[in-house]
Order: C-alpha cells, then structure tokens, then sequence
C-alpha cells in the first residue's frame, strides 16, 4: 500500500485584493449541513429520526501568520475571491471575507496574528493537474 500522508509544507492563500501573508498554520473551511428532525408521536420504536437540509454551510478558514504591526489587515473588506493551493497543486477557490484578526506579541517569540475567514457560497475544488 502506497504512504498517501501529506504535510501542510507550501500551502499558500491568495486574495484577491493582494493581502499578503507569511503562512504558519491553515486549518481549511468546516462544511457542515443541518440535521431537521423529523420525529413525532408515531415514529416506530421511538427513535429519533432526522432528514438532511438542503442548506449547507461552507464554514470559517483559520489561518495563524506572522504579524507585522505595520501591514493593514483588510477585516472592513468586502467579499473577495480567495484561492487556497495545497502543496499538491489542488485548490479550494471560494468567495469570503474576514471576521476576525487576533494578534498576539510575546515577549519571548515571534509575533502572530490568526485570522478568521468566513466562506460565503460554494467551495470550488481543482485538483492537481
């Protein structure tokens, strides 16, 4: 059996108004869905029961960087096109827009800033040529 594991090393995030980041740790968008329960008084056995939503939820990205205190975040920017690239050359393309920015700056380490990107609409996935 082939060794399929893959690391993070050379992930890279484009936005489309060119912020610019140094990349520490990604964590990609959550995808989630809704459960409508559908159980009543005649349900059989009395287990719940439960129908997907036909709405799903693309979820946040959460990236920590380097902070560098005289770089603008763009968190009043409307929604842009951002592209993550894996190391494999797949990439997740999708609308979105910044909701959080918490910067941290030790006294003993590097700064760092993580950062929430909320996904609105559908993730469009390329795999790698």
């Amino acid at each position: 059996m082939a060794d399929t594991t893959r690391t993070g090393f050379g992930i890279g995030i484009q936005f489309a108004n060119g912020f610019f980041a140094e990349i520490i740790d990604v964590t990609p968008p959550n995808q989630t869905r809704e459960a409508i329960e559908t159980t009543h008084t005649q349900t059989p056995e009395g287990w719940a029961t439960f129908e997907p939503s036909d709405v799903a939820d693309a979820g946040e990205l959460q990236v920590e960087m380097a902070f560098h205190p005289d770089s603008p975040v763009p968190v009043k920017q409307p929604k842009e096109s951002i592209t993550i690239t894996f190391p494999s050359g797949t990439t997740w393309a999708f609308l979105g827009f910044l909701t959080e920015h918490a910067p941290a700056a030790p006294i003993d380490d590097r700064m760092t800033a993580s950062v929430t990107i909320k996904v609105s609409g559908k993730i469009t996935v390329t795999p790698a040529p």
